[in-house]
């Protein structure tokens, strides 16, 4: 399977290279766990500085505070046939960098059709344009990866004859029947007797039918020409990318900034680990027995397995046993217990790679092994 490329790149000054990143993570995990399952269609998308980064054979979708005129954001085709999208920073950037990234995997090149009766009575069947997510573009429709807003799409199913029960017609289940047109979203056609292009839009409270007339393709892709003469409501300029917009649905609000808390729960426990582990060196503690049967116990609230207890028990064993821990490179205490054989001893060793850091003899039973271990590992 052919992996299509995505670059999504921050042209705005509202919208850093990390927030970038974010979003880009979020849409990675909706490819991979959401959209290829569905549309069998493999792809990856990731975040870059600048366009000058950005490798030859990725379709880039660029963030941009003023895109210009009315019209000029959404789907668009270079000058060699190669697609790439504008999104306007808002409150909803990173459902509209979903948005155009899902339609630009499933209709690269602007120009898809499905065959279908028209939702409009008396047209008869007509060809409409494959925009996955235009139907249920609402705010109310996306859900969440990551703490991040992302757009729900319709399956292929979507232009079935018929309703089937247990059939998926968008991804999150907002829409319950093929062509079915939520608020917020628009679908069109093209009906072929004519060369008409139609437009049902719901952005009112009603949905509206209009006759964009006949398109002129020559230099543009039907998509292309679509999204240029689609103006729908204005957004609220941008305030949070990766948050849903004041006025929508306090769940979804909360579930994007309990994702986003979690994230930096967990990156401070991790730093902090990290930084734990830069501050410790392996240490080898080497117990051998002599003259018999004898135990020792160690034990900290910093000492990895504890408490390790040694013990000994065969009369023919010559060789010290050995194990090795990582710890903090500064001085600690270690607690011990324990009883050496009757008639001999238990010989202490701790190594810092090669160098002896500690050492102690303990003889006979009426020498118990009681008290503390006091070393330095970072000597």
């Amino acid at each position: 399977m052919l992996t299509r490329q995505i670059a999504l790149v921050s042209q705005s000054e509202k919208i850093s290279l990390k927030e970038t990143a974010l979003i880009s993570a979020a849409l990675q995990k909706q490819i991979v766990r959401d959209f290829t399952p569905i549309w069998e269609i493999d792809a990856s998308i990731d975040p870059f500085d600048t366009l000058d980064d950005v490798p030859l054979g990725y379709w880039p979708i660029i963030i941009k505070d003023d895109i210009g005129q009315a019209g000029a954001g959404g789907f668009h085709l270079d000058k060699n046939g190669q697609p790439y999208s504008l999104v306007a920073t808002s409150d909803e950037t990173s459902l509209a960098c979903s948005h155009e990234m899902i339609e630009m995997l499933v209709d690269p090149f602007g120009s898809r059709q499905v065959a279908s009766d028209s939702i409009m009575e008396g047209q008869g069947r007509v060809s409409y344009l494959v925009e996955a997510c235009d139907p249920c573009e609402g705010i109310d429709y996306a859900y969440t990866v990551n703490g991040v807003v992302v757009s729900d799409f319709y399956t292929p199913n979507y232009f079935d004859p018929v309703v089937s029960g247990g059939v998926r017609y968008s991804y999150n289940g907002s829409i319950k029947q093929p062509k079915q047109l939520l608020p917020g979203g628009y679908l069109s056609w093209l009906v072929a007797e004519t060369g008409d292009t139609w437009q049902a839009k719901y952005f009112t409270q009603n949905i509206e039918y209009v006759n964009l007339g006949k398109l002129q393709m020559q230099t543009k892709s039907w998509r292309e020409i679509i999204d240029s003469l689609t103006l729908k409501p204005a957004i609220d300029r941008m305030k949070n990318p990766l948050k849903v917009r004041k006025g929508q649905s306090s769940k979804k609000m909360l579930v994007s900034e309990m994702n986003i808390s979690a994230a930096t729960g967990r990156a401070k426990s991790l730093t902090a680990e990290i930084n734990a582990l830069a501050d410790t060196v392996p240490l080898t503690f080497s117990v051998l027995f002599t003259g018999g049967k004898g135990k020792i116990t160690f034990s900290a609230d910093d000492l990895p397995g504890s408490p390790r207890v040694i013990s000994y028990d065969n009369p023919s064993q010559k060789n010290p046993q050995v194990f090795t821990v990582n710890q903090s490179a500064d001085w600690h205490l270690t607690s011990k217990s324990g009883a050496a054989p009757d008639k001999g001893k238990i010989s202490l060793r701790i190594k810092k790679g090669d160098t002896e850091i500690y050492s102690e003899d303990y003889a006979g039973k009426n020498n118990p092994i009681v008290g503390s271990i006091a070393y330095n590992a970072g000597a």
